[in-house]
């Protein structure tokens, strides 16, 4: 169910390529009235297991269908050839011997602007969309606000259109801070708990999304039809025309039936089969989720140390996909004929890429093979209007080895012509060397865990019962120590309003660490080279950098930043100059985490104090886990990232080549202990579709070892501790970075 919602070059849904989770999208959830048990039309976001799920793409539409008991759904999602609208009618079919009363909730979050301004600066470009309700046709408008003279005016709209039912109960939101709530994620949103409402906020909202919410009743051996419509206009007169259009169920119905027959029309006007369309839509998946079996070689990623500015001799600006094809026969003509027609279809889905095609045969006088290529990429016939993304012919002889490297480096998709399809229709590449792997990490320098008596100062160390003790208590926290130190102690369950941060610096290396564990960390620059994601988030502030506790027997795995859900488990903060400390207490275990920042170095250090209160010895391993970016944003670097296993020092490093500012430097993780893993797949330890909450990676014992490049980039780092009744171990993370390999060991 993930993907977005564009028009041209405007994103209207919020979206990020993130081929692990794939949790960015329009959402609709369904819940039932009686029990109060929720789900989705698709498998994301509540990622809730169907008793059955299926997924149609056909060339006019996608469809889902899926079973949850006795109810069977089916959410078909078509474009309208006529306008700018997104039309997904749903329809349920109750299997059961009594009426069922549901209650339907979309939910998307706007946009409307391009996603790079999007990725750059979310919470800022959000404060520019406004939002209204139109009750006569149930439509929501949001427009965004020109910033100067000369800026268009943005329209997006979102319209309920009944069908062959009665509507009851309908509410609506566009705030997503009312919607999602506090330290919550779309997953599982504060408004759709039991008994909540939705509350009709609109207008200058901090945070804007679409969302509706009505009942609807299916009586038994019967089904209920409706429809949600997103769009996008020009103007607040055509935003309400088509929700006016909209809103009559036999225009819904009508999309459908137009895209059904545009697409059979258009078919013939490329000349292409379905089987074809369906190739590329395969090869575009690729692109936008680029994974290891259709990237170039692990060795090329690793190897590469040319930049983006060695693209330009090309003509080639590198700020859109890449897809290189390996061209070394006269027979593989057919395959590039096709991609060509492909490139020409992705952009009038404005799916814009550069294709390059690189001749490998050994360049002569008369070069055939040169001239064929030259001569099919000017007779393509260009069916959409001038637009980014060009093909290049280069021949493999004029291209340095080098060269070679950085172009399948900076590929999303490269493909050796003389495998053509099988390629994509396999999922598997030749050109691809696999993956690196590292097993158990057992360095010299390491140490066991240090036992500690349970009256250690940092254990001791915790914000007091007494509020009263506290300078300015807010009923979230309060000065300590004449102002040195602010406490944060609210009520269980309760969150603070906004986060709550500690900048933690010295001149050349920092952190920003919020009250819930937010936050990012950055070496020189702190925009331009941030290690960790930053995601800007103030309503969900999800951590980039994790800690696991998970204790052997039970099972049982405790994140310790992020939104507490257990209700067995508290946690207070402390935020000092130059430091910051979680105090947490679960089951017979309780944990001081303090973070502190090198004076001189570029270090930060992650403390972690164990106190067994149990009476018998405990087993636990200890995981931090972060989500590399070592540079402006995930987006840009991931497909560049490679990780490495340094045994000696029981690091995970991982290097970016491919940054304009930083090309030699090193960031590190690592832990004590005698007997550490580590992963640099995200994939792997998060699994797919998983969770942050409890990934798939800590179901074992020890981390997977995989490290290199072509991977979905992460640090992981665990060791494991066996604390005897009533003591306390201590060990530390650290997480630093180093100018080149050499500083950073």
């Amino acid at each position: 169910g993930g993907g977005y919602s564009r028009y041209r070059d405007i994103a209207i849904s919020r979206w990020r390529s993130d081929v692990t989770l794939d949790n960015w999208g329009q959402w609709l959830y369904l819940s039932d009235v009686r029990t109060g048990e929720l789900w989705s039309a698709t498998y994301q976001p509540t990622c809730k297991v169907p008793d059955e799920y299926e997924v149609i793409y056909s060339i006019d539409k996608a469809e889902y269908r899926r079973r949850d008991g006795l109810l069977e759904l089916s959410l078909e999602v078509a474009i309208s050839p006529e306008d700018s609208v997104e039309v997904r009618q749903l329809r349920l079919t109750n299997l059961g011997p009594a009426e069922r009363r549901i209650n339907l909730t979309s939910y998307v979050e706007l946009v409307l602007t391009t996603t790079a301004a999007d990725v750059a600066h979310p919470a800022f470009q959000k404060l520019f969309v406004e939002t209204e309700y139109v009750p006569e046709s149930m439509a929501l408008l949001a427009r965004r606000r020109p910033r100067s003279a000369g800026d268009p005016v943005l329209w997006a709209v979102h319209v309920l259109c009944p069908g062959d039912v009665e509507i009851e109960d309908l509410e609506f939101e566009t705030s997503r801070a009312e919607f999602v709530g506090r330290g919550r994620t779309a997953q599982s949103p504060a408004a759709l708990d039991r008994g909540q409402h939705l509350t009709g906020t609109t207008g200058a909202v901090l945070d804007p999304i679409f969302s509706f919410q009505c009942r609807v009743r299916v009586a038994a051996d019967s089904s209920a039809r409706l429809a949600f419509v997103t769009g996008y206009a020009t103007s607040r007169e055509e935003a309400l025309k088509l929700a006016g259009h909209y809103h009559d169920w036999r225009a819904a119905q009508r999309a459908f039936e137009l895209a059904w027959a545009f697409n059979q029309i258009e078919l013939r006007h490329w000349r292409a089969t379905a089987t074809q369309t369906h190739r590329f839509q395969r090869l575009a998946s690729a692109v936008l989720y680029p994974t290891l079996p259709v990237r170039g070689s692990v060795q090329a990623i690793t190897q590469n140390r040319l930049r983006q500015s060695d693209l330009w001799s090309f003509g080639i600006s590198g700020d859109r996909p890449i897809v290189v094809v390996h061209i070394n026969h006269m027979r593989q003509l057919s395959f590039v004929r096709e991609l060509l027609i492909a490139q020409e279809f992705w952009a009038y889905r404005q799916l814009h890429v550069d294709l390059v095609l690189l001749n490998c045969l050994a360049g002569s006088y008369l070069d055939e093979l040169q001239e064929q290529l030259q001569r099919l990429v000017n007779e393509t016939p260009q069916r959409t209007e001038v637009r980014p993304g060009r093909a290049y012919v280069l021949r493999g002889s004029q291209v340095s080895s080098r060269q070679i490297e950085l172009l399948d480096a900076v590929a999303a998709v490269s493909i050796d012509a003389a495998r053509g399809w099988s390629v994509i229709d396999s999922g598997t590449q030749t050109m691809g060397a696999g993956k690196t792997t590292s097993t158990l990490l057992q360095p010299a320098i390491a140490q066991e865990a240090t036992i500690l008596s349970p009256t250690s100062a940092a254990i001791k160390k915790r914000v007091a019962d007494d509020r009263a003790g506290l300078d300015f208590w807010n009923g979230y926290g309060g000065f300590h120590d004449e102002g040195r130190e602010y406490h944060i102690a609210p009520a269980s369950g309760r969150a603070t309003p906004m986060p709550w941060s500690n900048i933690l610096a010295n001149p050349e290396f920092g952190c920003l660490m919020t009250e819930s564990g937010g936050g990012y960390t950055w070496a020189g620059n702190s925009r331009e080279n941030k290690l960790t994601v930053w995601r800007n988030d103030p309503i969900s502030d999800l951590p980039a950098e994790q800690l696991y506790v998970t204790e052997f027997g039970s099972g049982t795995c405790w994140p310790i930043f992020g939104r507490i859900e257990r209700p067995a488990v508290t946690r207070t903060v402390q935020h000092g100059q130059g430091w910051s400390r979680w105090n947490w207490q679960g089951p017979e275990l309780q944990l001081s985490v303090l973070v502190s920042i090198a004076a001189d170095d570029s270090v930060k250090l992650i403390e972690v104090e164990l106190l067994n209160q149990a009476s018998t010895a405990r087993q636990f391993s200890l995981t931090y886990f972060v989500e590399w970016v070592l540079g402006v944003s995930r987006e840009e670097t991931q497909l560049h990232l490679v990780t490495e296993a340094d045994p000696e020092y029981a690091a995970l490093l991982a290097l970016n080549s491919y940054h304009p500012d930083y090309p030699e430097q090193c960031a590190f993780l690592q832990c004590t202990g005698s007997a550490v893993t580590v992963t640099g797949d995200r994939t792997a330890f998060l699994g797919r579709n998983g969770s942050f909450a409890a990934p798939a990676g800590l179901r074992d014992s020890g981390l997977d070892g995989t490290v290199g490049a072509g991977l979905d980039p992460c640090g992981v780092v665990q060791t494991i501790v066996s604390v005897p009744a009533r003591k306390s171990a201590l060990v530390a993370f650290v997480l630093g970075w180093g100018a080149d390999r050499k500083a950073a060991r």
